[in-house]
């Protein structure tokens, strides 16, 4: 929590405990607690085309498109599934799929969970961040095959 003035009012701002799950095609599942960012975007294509007698284009809506990024804080303990790696291991020459489900919970007053589950993903890029003294971080990127579902 952190506690700010303004004025002469006192206000606090809460965090949010949240952990991201990945279950890969053969039912391993992956918890990551220490997960310093996490961003989902998504929407679809919309193209524009142009109609005899008016200069209005009809808009028509073409495929899905999502993304979403993950960065957690590093740690030395099991490495293979802490740090995403698993998910980025070859099966017969692809990158296997799985499923991401984002948990968040308030820290204070009436504790509401919220779950974001993002369906069918397939990893396509893994880094490894080091900046000066700091934590090393991990961070995957997948893109999404579902159109995602908060609860």
């Amino acid at each position: 929590m952190v506690s700010y003035n303004v004025g002469s009012r006192s206000a606090a701002v809460t965090g949010v405990n949240a952990s991201v799950t990945f279950t890969d095609s053969s039912s391993n599942t992956y918890a990551y607690a220490m997960v310093s960012e996490f961003k989902a975007d998504w929407g679809f294509n919309v193209s524009e085309n142009l109609v005899g007698g008016t200069n209005i284009p009809v808009g028509l809506t073409e495929e899905f498109k999502g993304e979403i990024t993950l960065k957690n804080i590093y740690s030395t303990e099991n490495t293979s599934q802490e740090q995403l790696a698993a998910l980025m291991t070859l099966t017969n020459g692809a990158i296997g799929i799985a499923q991401a489900t984002w948990t968040a919970k308030d820290t204070q007053g009436a504790p509401v969970t919220r779950t974001f589950s993002c369906g069918t993903i397939i990893p396509d890029k893994y880094t490894y961040t080091q900046n000066g003294t700091k934590a090393l971080f991990s961070e995957i990127h997948a893109k999404l095959f579902a159109i995602p579902v908060i609860s």
